[in-house]
């Protein structure tokens, strides 16, 4: 009798432990991972910002306003200051558009000559706005990140684009020796849902989800011209930035691996790119129950040998009398 109600509060005990572990465990897991996911998008932002700010730098110089009336001159005058401004050598190319979208000075020579006009970068830039975009070089054949700037004369009219190009590897070095990149799946993404980088390579150039006809267009048009691109099954992914409002967790049970899987979506500050982390949920969870099954083990040893201590001590009082 005694033993049996031992046994069954010593239950009662283990059930609890184990439901409030397993709550503390998951808002742990899952607060922890968003956390350490805005971290790294804070550290490849500080990146982005460093190619942002020399090129609109740059392109601010009184130097620059010479491309409306270039000779040789002030062309190799100019092909000085690219050089002289490319610091660290941040990007694998710095140049000088005309308003037509030809190449008319480059520290990378393959590239004069060559028109870029189709590319989203120059539109936004030649039509007054600094920015950044990404795309797969059709002279390089290397997947880059591109900060533009119009430049202007002394009237204000737009007379150019300052473009350099940053190669992803600057972006990935810093985003693979990250902490939440350690055992995890981590990616970068464009707007679109497009993989640019991660520790997994499979995934490169691959959409998390499906893309809208429209979608597919623009990215086959002006950033990946001439490539297939192939979709992945997280189209809980393609809501999640589509939709994006702020740093959040979403759940996916993936079929494959027949798991649950955590992905942490953050956008990496106002740029057209997104950050994810993907973790397993499986292992913790194995890990968890084994804690608790061995908790178990110990609160019922303990309270049967407890049981057992007090009944023999009944047996003798009784005995005794």
């Amino acid at each position: 009798m005694i033993l049996g109600v031992i046994a069954f509060f010593a239950s009662v005990c283990v059930g609890g432990v184990y439901y409030v572990a397993e709550k503390n465990f998951e808002h742990w897991n899952t607060d922890t991972t968003l956390s350490l996911t805005s971290e790294s998008a804070k550290t490849i932002k500080f990146i982005f910002d460093q190619g942002e700010s020399i090129v609109r730098t740059v392109s601010i110089l009184p130097l620059l306003k010479s491309v409306e009336n270039l000779n040789k001159t002030s062309e190799a005058a100019i092909y000085r200051l690219l050089s002289e401004h490319n610091i660290n050598n941040i990007f694998s190319s710095f140049y000088v558009m005309d308003v037509v979208g030809n190449t008319i000075i480059s520290t990378d020579r393959s590239f004069l000559g060559h028109n870029f006009s189709y590319r989203n970068y120059f539109k936004q830039a030649i039509s007054g706005m600094s920015n950044v975009d990404v795309a797969m070089g059709t002279v390089s054949g290397q997947m880059g990140y591109y900060f533009a700037s119009p430049i202007t004369n002394k009237e204000g009219k737009y007379i150019g684009v300052l473009i350099g190009k940053m190669l992803v590897e600057k972006v990935n070095d810093a985003l693979f020796s990250s902490a939440i990149a350690t055992n995890n799946i981590i990616m970068i993404t464009d707007n679109n849902g497009v993989i640019l980088g991660s520790n997994d390579s499979d995934r490169l150039l691959k959409s998390v989800g499906a893309m809208s006809a429209q979608q597919s267009e623009f990215e086959m048009r002006t950033r990946f011209p001439g490539y297939r691109l192939k979709e992945l099954p997280y189209q809980v992914l393609m809501r999640a930035i589509s939709e994006y409002s702020y740093p959040k967790n979403y759940k996916y049970w993936s079929k494959d691996a027949k798991n649950d899987l955590l992905f942490s979506v953050t956008k990496i500050g106002d740029l057209p790119f997104y950050m994810i982390v993907e973790i397993p949920i499986v292992s913790p969870h194995i890990a968890r129950s084994e804690v608790t099954l061995q908790l178990a083990g110990i609160v019922i040893f303990s309270a049967s040998a407890a049981g057992l201590v007090i009944g023999i001590i009944l047996k003798k009082m009784y005995s005794d009398d």
